[in-house]
């Protein structure tokens, strides 16, 4: 195995999920990834794009911080 993608959402079973995928890319010597996912934004047609731009400009820093906090606490 030389690579681990493991998925984050700040949730305590997805750092759970991290933690383990640590554990196995240490015995293995593997490289592991952290992602976190901004899924597609179905707003109403009316919406106008800087607000929509702004939503999705929240989650991607949401996501950050997410990986920044899974990163510190695994180490």
């Amino acid at each position: 195995m030389k690579k681990i993608l493991v998925a984050v959402d700040g949730s305590e079973p997805s750092l759970k999920a991290a933690h383990l995928a640590l554990e196995l890319a240490t015995a293995t010597g593997a490289m592991l990834t952290a992602v976190y996912s901004v899924a597609p934004m179905m707003m109403p047609g009316e919406v106008p794009f800087t607000v929509v731009n702004q939503v999705l400009a929240a989650e991607v820093a949401r996501g950050k911080l997410v990986r920044a906090e899974v990163r510190d606490k695994l180490g």
